[in-house]
């Protein structure tokens, strides 16, 4: 029995979440690359510990990274042709965010979250680049 548990421990220890691979699965053009650059260097600055990365993948895939104290959690996948994106603003002083539909179901998650305004309008151009190089 203890060599059953320990085989079921480290299968489950041993799993792969995805959160290792890489974001980019795509040859990308010099102006994409460019694009992915400064998304990410304007996501890399945390925001009460949660930060993002991006990546770019067959479709026009956005890959959302989300890190907690620089930790990798969940992927998210927004499909870039045609979503929309939204602001969202947290309480008074808490911030803002820009929220896309992820996953089948379509439920609305952050993609970026910001303490300024200008940040979020820095990003929402950038995704609007990329969505029309989706388009193209």
């Amino acid at each position: 029995m203890r060599w059953f548990v320990g085989v079921l421990l480290s299968l489950i220890l041993g799993c792969n979440t995805g959160n290792d691979q890489p974001l980019t699965t795509i040859s990308l053009s010099q102006e994409t690359q460019r694009l992915l650059e400064q998304m990410n260097a304007l996501a890399a600055e945390p925001r009460d510990k949660r930060s993002f990365r991006y990546g770019l993948q067959a479709n026009c895939t956005l890959a959302v990274q989300p890190l907690l104290s620089g930790q990798p959690t969940e992927r998210r996948m927004v499909a870039m042709g045609a979503t929309r994106i939204e602001r969202f603003q947290y309480a008074p002083g808490l911030g803002y965010a820009l929220r896309a539909p992820v996953g089948e179901a379509g439920g609305m998650m952050s993609i970026f979250e910001a303490e300024t305004m200008e940040r979020i309008t820095q990003m929402e151009a950038l995704l609007h680049s990329l969505a029309v190089f989706c388009k193209t």
